[in-house]
């Protein structure tokens, strides 16, 4: 039975960054693994959706009925206690009955690896793909820097995410870890206010481990980061401060404190490299404070950051200042809740690339319930809030977001779903004119889904 939860939460792995439930990325149902080395599920497809505002415009609004048909297949992979794989991919077709110039093809995917290769050598691997034009679906985490990418999460153009990370564990003595770091992101959209970007990072980390049986360690690793962007269409792109590295020393310890509870506490110094003199050798210390608490049927993390990053759509060196706390809690065996937050403070402290962005504040929160009202019946329940205040003259942005998805089991690996969307965007402040604009938009959706597991 598909517990209607992001897809992360419903893999029992909830972490400040889980997936938006939106119920077109869904994958379907997958039993529990039990003894079973390898579980696989194909998957089928079809729906209709009402779309009153396609285009997400004030007024006048294009409306349209939409075919949906997708396939994809979820497959995990479970040899030993110290292997694990999973792997997500899902392809969707959107089918415009009167604005057939916007059909479209979307890919989304999910690869997850983790193996114990022998007692001196471990990997751990993940990445996250989506290729799409809808809107709201852009985004794939609440440790996104979404805020400061409005303007594509309001065009129907296509934005290509791609985030993936490793690392490779090395233990050459029984109390000392090597860790091998690495990372890769790609933003790549189509819209000419904004500039698409790529970023990797390479570093390392060496650990003592101080408690062997809870496995914590006292490190200080080192990592650099590459910003590279590219301009679209008339895109102001000045290519001096465009590009920048970001070179990152922390000293942490990363502490084991009982069974469910444990934290990671770091405090570093970063400092910036760049052609262009306003954004070279523009250094910060920086940090982190991550705790998480096991509950009996859940969890709940909070965690505090403080790094270098990019201003995204416009480029430049940033500054960011987070805070992400997360809930996930079965609170009977019919009702499950959660609840994901983050705040943000971004401060440009060199120049940015693209138009005047000093300083931006985001906010999001996102509750959610889902309830098995019978044992073939669920309902889920979801809402979002973000808020990301510009620097003047720019105009301060308000979404919010409403979902509720009603799932019917009608017969084994056969499921019928029906879901109602709606959401909304507002501006406060002086009049903005690079494609931001207010909008309401409902959406009713209709999708029938074959799913079989097969177990080997």
């Amino acid at each position: 039975m598909l517990l209607l939860l992001p897809v992360a939460v419903a893999q029992g792995q909830m972490q400040p960054g889980f997936t938006e439930p939106l119920s077109q990325r869904f994958f379907p149902p997958i039993g529990p693994p039990g003894s079973q080395r390898l579980t696989l599920t194909p998957f089928l497809s079809l729906g209709e959706r009402y779309d009153d505002n396609i285009f997400l415009t004030p007024s006048p609004r294009a409306s349209d009925f939409i075919t949906i048909p997708g396939a994809g297949i979820r497959l995990r992979y479970v040899p030993s206690r110290e292997t694990s794989g999973d792997f997500d991919y899902r392809v969707g077709g959107e089918i415009f009955a009167r604005h057939s110039d916007q059909d479209t093809v979307s890919h989304q995917g999910e690869l997850r690896f983790a193996s114990q290769l022998n007692p001196y050598l471990s990997l751990n691997v993940s990445d996250t793909f989506i290729s799409t034009t809808e809107p709201q679906q852009k985004f794939v985490s609440i440790n996104e820097a979404t805020g400061l990418r409005n303007i594509s999460q309001q065009s129907r153009t296509r934005t290509t995410s791609n985030i993936a990370a490793g690392t490779v564990e090395v233990r050459p003595t029984e109390r000392v870890v090597v860790d091998l770091l690495f990372g890769y992101s790609l933003q790549n959209v189509n819209v000419s206010q904004e500039l698409s970007e790529t970023q990797y990072s390479i570093g390392a980390e060496v650990g003592y481990l101080t408690d062997i049986a809870r496995r914590s360690r006292a490190y200080i690793s080192y990592r650099a980061t590459f910003f590279t962007f590219g301009e679209n269409g008339t895109t102001a792109l000045n290519e001096r401060s465009a590009n920048f590295q970001v070179h990152t020393v922390l000293a942490g310890w990363r502490h084991t404190f009982s069974p469910t509870l444990s934290g990671d506490a770091a405090l570093g110094y970063a400092i910036t490299q760049s052609g262009d003199p306003a954004a070279d050798n523009l250094g910060s210390i920086v940090g982190r404070l991550n705790v998480t608490q096991q509950l009996r049927d859940g969890q709940v993390s909070f965690g505090y950051n403080r790094n270098f990053t990019s201003g995204g759509g416009v480029g430049g060196a940033v500054r960011e200042d987070a805070l992400i706390a997360t809930f996930f809690w079965k609170a009977t065996p019919k009702v499950t809740t959660l609840f994901a937050s983050k705040y943000a403070l971004f401060d440009f402290l060199g120049e940015p690339v693209v138009g005047n962005a000093e300083a931006h504040s985001f906010l999001s929160l996102r509750p959610g319930l889902a309830y098995q009202i019978l044992p073939l019946v669920n309902l889920a329940f979801y809402y979002t809030y973000e808020s990301t205040d510009f620097n003047r003259p720019n105009p301060k942005v308000s979404d919010q977001k409403f979902t509720l998805i009603s799932q019917l089991a009608l017969r084994e690996s056969v499921f019928l779903s029906l879901m109602y969307d709606y959401s909304v965007r507002h501006l406060h402040g002086p009049a903005f004119t690079s494609g931001l604009q207010d909008f309401s938009r409902n959406q009713v959706m209709l999708l029938l889904t074959y799913a079989p597991t097969f177990r080997f």
